[in-house]
């Protein structure tokens, strides 16, 4: 009875999110209210004079200490003679409900703002060149990194301002910069390693990886089943049965077991879209250093490790990937064609003469092997039986979870559905996904 109205909650609050509900924002009367309840917008209008905030102490929402007024930075008004009147008359909030939130995006996006056009030109520039001219870029106090080129930030900043705070003109910019179209090897190698060991004047192009949402999204794409429309509530795709069978508690009760999104469709969008519970991540993701969600991320990590090449080659995402792209050209060519059309695909460049050789052999060779060894088609269960433990009592219990998803998901494409061919030009397909060609920009 627990786990069915845990259950019954849970399915409830989906419907929620297709409701105009504020989680974030609140300007009502001063109460209380638990965090976790939706808060709509109040039958009688409010008055102009909204409810006063104070800083809370020893962690209650009940422990009121001083005051706290609309404001901006302190620290930016104590040098007020570095500042026009007009900046810092827009330094000052308005005290009535009405205005102040405007009063402070002004204030953010005055030119005179030392910070706001800063930290975004040192974000995208972060973006291109995988670190910023500003090493933290979640901290421009004084426990930050010193911009390396400061004179190039501010001259940034400036541009960004004088174009209208355009990030597409900004994008452009950089990209079209001598220093974003340098090689990745360095003209010079023991010159560099002597005057610029660390790169900090970019004398090269930095190779960077991926990151896990734009590898998912690229074999999406290239195999043809990437459904980019925008909006829309989260998706589930695919991960292991390991992974989504686990039993997990969640607020005194059992968690119901993660299915996936019953359409291809659905499953196949972009990576931005994927529903992310801290109970329960994307393996596939995780491995390319998916970001935490629980914090700011100021920087991706980018390590090597092995599990990385075991999921290129042997994981669900590629391989599914592999099988629909081959599906899909030996539908129009021959295997040879294709064995071409696949490498133009993946790499965007033609197979080399030195490289056809060998993916002929392989491919041949995977032919051989699947002639030999026919793939069983997966099926999903449509039940689990969970054992787990009573959260507050720690007594055992057993039940089952009928897996409602399952019984009618629309399945991908698999090894088991195409031929011989099909299947040999798919593992040569999911050996260009291993590459670094493939997961790097250099």
């Amino acid at each position: 009875r627990k786990i069915l109205q845990k259950r019954r909650q849970i399915e409830m609050h989906k419907l929620d999110r297709f409701e105009p509900l504020a989680y974030s924002t609140y300007s009502g009367p001063d109460r209380v209210t638990h965090s976790a309840r939706p808060m709509t917008l109040p039958e009688a209008p409010l008055e102009n004079q909204p409810a006063a905030t104070f800083i809370l102490t020893g962690g209650s929402v009940y422990a009121r200490d001083q005051k706290v007024e609309p404001g901006t930075l302190e620290i930016l008004q104590r040098h007020d003679s570095l500042f026009s009147d007009e900046f810092l008359e827009h330094s000052t909030l308005s005290s009535d409900l009405a205005g102040r939130r405007d009063d402070f995006a002004q204030w953010l996006v005055h030119p005179e703002n030392p910070l706001t056009a800063r930290v975004m030109v040192n974000r995208i520039w972060q973006w291109h060149f995988g670190e910023g001219l500003a090493s933290n870029p979640n901290n421009f106090g004084a426990s930050g990194g010193k911009p390396v080129h400061p004179e190039l930030l501010d001259w940034l900043a400036a541009e960004f301002v004088e174009h209208g705070w355009s990030i597409k003109a900004m994008h452009r910019l950089i990209m079209t910069s001598d220093a974003y179209q340098r090689s990745s090897q360095a003209s010079d190698p023991d010159q560099v390693a002597k005057l610029d060991p660390d790169n900090t004047y970019w004398s090269y192009f930095h190779p960077q990886r991926l990151a896990a949402e734009e590898i998912r999204d690229a074999m999406l794409a290239i195999s043809g089943e990437l459904n980019d429309a925008v909006g829309g509530i989260p998706i589930r795709p695919l991960i292991p049965l390991e992974v989504a069978l686990q039993p997990r508690h969640t607020m005194g009760s059992a968690a119901p077991a993660y299915q996936p999104s019953p359409t291809p469709a659905e499953r196949n969008r972009r990576s931005i879209y994927i529903e992310r519970k801290r109970s329960i991540e994307n393996p596939f993701l995780q491995t390319f250093n998916q970001n935490n969600s629980d914090i700011s991320c100021e920087e991706r990590e980018s390590s090597t490790v092995v599990t990385q090449a075991f999921g290129l080659l042997n994981g669900g995402n590629t391989r599914y990937r592999a099988v629909a792209l081959a599906d899909r050209l030996l539908r129009h060519e021959d295997l040879e064609d294709a064995m071409h059309l696949a490498h133009q695909e993946v790499l965007q460049r033609p197979l080399e003469e030195s490289e056809r050789s060998q993916a002929k052999a392989y491919i041949r060779e995977m032919m051989d092997y699947h002639t030999r060894n026919q793939p069983v088609h997966e099926s999903l269960p449509t039940y689990v039986e969970h054992e787990m433990h009573e959260e507050m009592t720690g007594t055992a219990f057993h039940y089952t979870e009928y897996l409602d998803v399952h019984e009618n998901l629309e399945a991908d494409l698999q090894y088991a559905d195409v031929d011989v061919e099909t299947r040999a030009l798919a593992d040569y397909i999911a050996v260009l996904f291993n590459t670094n060609e493939f997961i790097y920009v250099y």
